[in-house]
């Protein structure tokens, strides 16, 4: 996997190579548990 500026542009890049392989499932359950991240956690 090529380098990435940034979080969102990695998983990005993870959920497009899980669709593409055929993993819709697993994408969708990543990307829905990205729209919980708001940056505002302390770690």
């Amino acid at each position: 996997m090529r380098s990435t500026q940034s979080n969102g542009e990695y998983f990005e890049a993870v959920m497009a190579k899980l669709e593409l392989e055929g993993h819709q499932q697993a994408a969708d359950q990543l990307r829905n548990g990205y729209r919980c991240l708001n940056g505002l956690t302390d770690g």
